[in-house]
């Protein structure tokens, strides 16, 4: 992809005072300056998503799902992916409905796989529903993925290689799925976002009349970053650190700012989290240190419309069964800078759990540094880009 015709200018733009920058990311900004990103990290990972493809073959390892939400209906978010798709592939479309049961998940990715297309675009997620689909937070941190055919007893080995995208307003997702996920938020501050003039009146068609120009401005950044001899971004998203230090490292060269800078606000989007937190909180207010049973903290979350969807229906025991395997599966997790741990011994009349306060500042499990790429990439020839 790299043809001496398309890079022979990349060594004049480097003779710049600001490098590339200053030509090719006007054309890059140029189609999207009027869509409504909220921060600066909202754009970079729109930039992310749209560069993705054409330095997935430098880095191993799985990528995140770019989540395209909103404030509303009209925003422009599944417009964002359209464009995606005209550029890296040449045409739009693909988008399917996220299916509700996860079986039917687990059939969609493979089906998309198999296409070979190089995206999965799940489009327009129902609000008012926390997202949860242990397929797809099982994809997301895999680069090959394995499944039986239907009606067959053969399994495919499919190689994970495309960008994910999700789009939809104020979008909750599961706890395992936001860790994965990287989010780019619209809100246009109209009532009727639809009703809008854009410069670009039909921004697909312009997208796909222009798409070797656009890919040239991409590959020219491509070609400085790695005469740069590659710097990594500061920030690295943990699972993804390939891509973090990839995809993170060419959109910070190229003068885009906040590279993950939104990761401590995500707890709004995971519905499980806040109400988590909540309960903790409860459960310090009302025993503070002192030991409580499953029976007693069944009462308090009922009275305080806690864990209702949790704790489901049924009689007290099965939902004190369920409210003891939720516990289980906290073990260790802090809210809030509190964890629930459960009382050493046998207690009279069951177990019994108790609230600890976390020391704070205290990391376990630190990570060192991933380390620079493997190799000089400024020194070798250029690789062929195209991943499809």
């Amino acid at each position: 992809m790299f043809a001496d015709s398309s890079t022979a200018g990349v060594d004049v733009y480097l003779g710049r005072e600001d490098g590339p920058r200053g030509f090719t990311r006007e054309v890059l900004l140029k189609p999207f300056h009027e869509f409504s990103f909220v921060h600066a990290s909202d754009r970079t990972h729109f930039f992310c998503a749209l560069i993705q493809s054409f330095v997935r073959p430098l880095y191993t390892g799985p990528s995140p799902i770019f989540v395209f939400d909103a404030s509303t209906r009209g925003s422009g978010k599944t417009l964002l992916t359209k464009t995606i798709a005209a550029i890296v592939v040449g045409q739009p479309g693909g988008e399917r409905v996220l299916p509700r049961s996860d079986d039917e998940v687990r059939k969609a990715i493979t089906a998309d796989l198999l296409d070979g297309r190089g995206l999965t675009m799940f489009d327009n997620v129902p609000s008012g529903v926390t997202v949860d689909s242990p397929s797809l937070a099982a994809a997301l941190t895999t680069d090959l993925w394995h499944d039986r055919i239907l009606g067959e007893s053969r399994v495919v080995r499919l190689p994970n290689r495309g960008v994910w995208t999700m789009t939809g307003n104020n979008v909750s997702l599961s706890d395992e799925l936001v860790r994965r996920s990287v989010f780019v938020r619209l809100e246009p501050g109209v009532e009727k976002p639809e009703d809008r003039d854009f410069e670009i009146a039909n921004l697909v068609q312009w997208v796909v009349e222009r798409r070797p120009q656009l890919i040239h401005a991409i590959l020219v950044f491509v070609r400085a970053w790695m005469q740069a001899d590659c710097p990594a971004a500061g920030a690295k998203l943990g699972s993804f650190e390939g891509w973090s230090a990839v995809v993170g490292g060419l959109v910070t060269f190229m003068g885009f700012e906040s590279f993950l800078g939104d990761r401590a606000a995500l707890h709004a989007h995971t519905d499980a989290s806040s109400e988590l937190n909540t309960m903790v909180n409860a459960c310090a207010e009302r025993w503070g240190k002192e030991p409580f049973s499953l029976k007693a903290l069944l009462n308090l979350c009922d009275r305080s419309d806690l864990l209702l969807e949790r704790l489901g229906d049924g009689n007290d025991r099965s939902r004190r069964s369920r409210l003891g395997r939720l516990l289980q599966g906290l073990r260790g997790r802090v809210f809030g800078g509190r964890t629930i741990e459960k009382c050493e011994g046998g207690h009279h009349g069951g177990a019994k759990y108790r609230v600890v306060d976390v020391a704070r500042g205290v990391k376990s499990g630190d990570v060192g540094d991933v380390g620079r790429l493997r190799g000089d990439f400024s020194s070798r020839s250029i690789p062929d880009l195209n991943p499809f």
